[in-house]
């Protein structure tokens, strides 16, 4: 059965209003990398060898460098979804989690993956 017009344009202005949230979040996000003259993909390299610790060490300049920007970008995400109560971001949170598992889901069926292989 195919979508009516109706339908085909609400499902539209929700994946168009989530792409928009996508972008403006992710300015607002690379904002503080580039504070820290980094980009989202050195951040997130530097965050991840903050935390593995032995054998991969950072130097003291740049532990005091990731320290400084997670700082900031932790505030940042706080300031972010500050509009939402407690509550409303953990429904958030779950909400997002599910639409990543259907995502996923859907890229395996359309690669012919199925869990059961």
């Amino acid at each position: 059965m195919a979508a009516t017009p109706n339908q085909a344009r609400a499902v539209g202005a929700r994946c168009s209003g989530s792409s928009r949230l996508h972008w403006a979040l992710d300015e607002r996000l690379c904002r503080v990398f580039s504070d820290y003259d980094l980009g989202r993909g050195e951040f997130d390299v530097l965050a991840t060898l903050r935390r593995s610790g032995a054998p991969f060490e950072l130097t003291d300049g740049g532990r005091q460098l990731i320290d400084e920007a997670l700082d900031q970008h932790v505030r940042n995400e706080a300031g972010l979804l500050s509009g939402l109560s407690a509550t409303e971001r953990r429904t958030l949170a779950d909400l997002l989690r599910k639409l990543g598992q259907t995502l996923d889901r859907s890229v395996e069926e359309a690669d012919g993956f199925s869990p059961s292989q």
